[in-house]
């Protein structure tokens, strides 16, 4: 059980909230499950929606790369929702669970990532264990790859997800769409996805 008790979609989908779990079930990061959560807080669930579509779905920053970031995130937060849940878009696009594995466990030596994208995911990780360790000298590598644009879209991105992951970890509840894409209740999901969140491979 959760250790803040979620609320019924069927009932969330009579409220407000209404189009914005629709967008759920289509994007499936967040999948309903967020609403079932925020929607104790109906406007804040609105606002933060919106806020993560913003800086997840829109920008210059390639969408996949965002989706590696967040789940390498997510995992170092122990968060079984954000660590579990996978997006759609990305997937459309060709990211692959292999790609992300590999660019949470050993992109500093793989071929395939780019400079630029190494760096990107240094940044995160820096962000969430050493941000001491991101200095003007950080700045300035991360310069040669991005546009100061592109910086401040990554420094909010990554900012967000380190506390949205370390938030939702402490509240003990996991996505309602199992890996196969099929919607399921919180005991079923529980048991697909264990006590920490780990590749879906």
């Amino acid at each position: 059980m959760s250790n803040i008790s979620m609320l019924e979609i069927a009932e969330l989908e009579k409220t407000e909230l209404a189009p914005f779990i629709k967008k759920t079930l289509e994007s499936k990061a967040p999948d309903p499950a967020f609403h079932a959560i925020m929607g104790h807080n109906p406007e804040l669930a609105k606002s933060m929606y919106v806020a993560w579509g913003t800086v997840f779905q829109t920008g210059k920053v390639d969408h996949k790369l965002k989706e590696i970031i967040r789940v390498k995130l997510s995992r170092a937060a122990d968060c079984n929702y954000w660590g579990n849940v996978r997006s759609a878009s990305a997937k459309q696009q060709g990211l692959t669970e292999a790609k992300i594995d590999e660019g949470i466990d050993e992109y500093e030596s793989s071929h395939n990532f780019t400079e630029a994208e190494k760096v990107a995911l240094r940044y995160s990780e820096l962000m969430d264990t050493c941000p001491e360790k991101i200095d003007e000298k950080f700045y300035s590598e991360l310069a040669k790859h991005y546009t100061t644009e592109e910086i401040i879209e990554l420094g909010v991105y990554i900012g967000f997800n380190v506390g949205y992951h370390r938030f939702f970890g402490t509240l003990d509840f996991y996505p309602m769409f199992a890996p196969d894409g099929k919607l399921v209740d919180q005991k079923t999901s529980r048991e697909i996805y264990g006590d920490t969140p780990v590749s879906h491979l």
